[in-house]
């Protein structure tokens, strides 16, 4: 039979509230992560704050009156509940948000980032001797300079349609002349 790894309960219950995650604390007493989660659900210690869903709508419906909040989501909610000293899921936060004020959620939507439409008239193209077997509509050419201070430099483009990666190389300068190169013999 294995042995009985030692936890010691209020260091266990301390981590917990400082909020340190589970593989830290799973190392610090030399377990698994399972152990952990065993003993913590033994112990009865939650990481979040135990709070009725009518008493949390209630704060959240007091935070978004009290503050001009009409445009904060999940994010502004929870860092003010946690200042009040309620701390939540973001699952609960959005299920609430979205019934006490389904318009804002709605409009918070909206602001997402869309895709570019791209409308180029022509369909399968034979591009220098090469047949490609997709649409190639606008290319995206980009050259990246992180290995510049090691003389590498990295070019590479993208179907912008397709998200097909036409090429991608590394080479020792950085000349736009290296970058026609590639384009033209794609």
């Amino acid at each position: 039979m294995p042995k009985k790894t030692e936890i010691n309960d209020e260091i266990l219950i301390q981590l917990t509230k400082d909020h340190v995650p589970i593989p830290v604390i799973a190392e610090h007493f030399n377990c698994s992560e399972s152990t952990i989660k065993r003993r913590k659900k033994q112990l009865e210690i939650y990481s979040f704050t135990p709070i009725t869903e009518d008493k949390l709508k209630e704060e959240i419906i007091k935070i978004k009156t009290e503050f001009t909040g009409d445009n904060w989501g999940t994010k502004m909610v929870k860092g003010n509940l946690k200042y009040i000293g309620i701390d939540v899921g973001k699952d609960k936060i959005n299920s609430i948000l979205r019934t006490v004020d389904p318009i804002g959620t709605e409009k918070r939507k909206g602001k997402t980032v869309k895709r570019r439409q791209y409308n180029c008239p022509n369909g399968n193209q034979v591009i220098l001797f090469y047949w490609l077997p997709f649409k190639t509509k606008v290319w995206h050419l980009d050259y990246n300079e992180k290995l510049a201070p090691w003389g590498f430099h990295i070019h590479g483009a993208v179907d912008g349609y397709s998200r097909f990666i036409l090429w991608e190389k590394l080479t020792l300068d950085k000349s736009p002349i290296t970058g026609k190169f590639f384009y033209f013999f794609c």
